[in-house]
């Protein structure tokens, strides 16, 4: 009897050995996938934010040699020019920000308004002044707005890779931070203005 005993304690051990470390690797692999999830989610955001912030810099860029190249301008015939000035600040004001990119009329009436003002600018740059003062000028603007279209690019593939991640894995991710609200992020819905002349 006792070594039956044994038997049946060494066999009720042996199982309960085998459950825990069943359950041991499940909640192991449940742990790691999850572990997986969160990593691939703050890999996405981050790349988000840090495109978002590249595209910020350039449109910053933008505005910098706009005005760099109205102030020559100016220095040239200051009544001709003050109209430039304001429509640059105006340009400032109604710039769109992380909360307003998707609102298709405020992104429109932005890249109307800052491709008219690129326009007229490097129209009078070649007009008014000699090309040795104005080549790095247009050079900068020109080449500032084709980077803008390029993380603007970027920037949409990316928040729409993020956007459809969070949608497969929405419920993971709560689980895990269920004070986490997985705001999605927003999109450009239009390319901006064809580059200018």
């Amino acid at each position: 009897m006792k070594k039956i005993s044994r038997y049946g304690l060494g066999v009720i051990c042996a199982l309960l050995a085998l459950a825990c470390s069943n359950t041991t690797t499940s909640e192991r692999s449940s742990f790691t996938r999850a572990d997986s999830l969160t990593e691939k989610y703050l890999n996405l955001q981050d790349s988000v934010y840090q495109v978002w912030n590249l595209l910020l810099k350039q449109e910053h860029q933008k505005i910098q040699s706009m005005r760099t190249a109205v102030d020559q301008l100016m220095q040239s015939n200051q009544e001709d020019f003050s109209a430039l000035k304001k429509q640059l600040e105006q340009l400032e004001r109604i710039q769109y920000n992380h909360k307003t990119v998707s609102n298709n009329h405020v992104v429109f009436e932005y890249d109307q308004a800052s491709g008219q003002l690129m326009h007229e600018i490097l129209t009078n740059l070649n007009s008014q002044l000699s090309p040795p003062v104005t080549n790095n000028l247009r050079s900068s603007i020109r080449t500032t707005h084709q980077q803008i279209l390029e993380y603007r690019q970027l920037y949409n593939q990316l928040a729409f890779t993020f956007n459809q991640f969070v949608e497969q894995h929405e419920n993971v991710l709560k689980e895990i931070d269920a004070n986490s609200n997985l705001q999605r992020k927003p999109l450009f819905s239009e390319p901006a203005g064809r580059e200018p002349n």
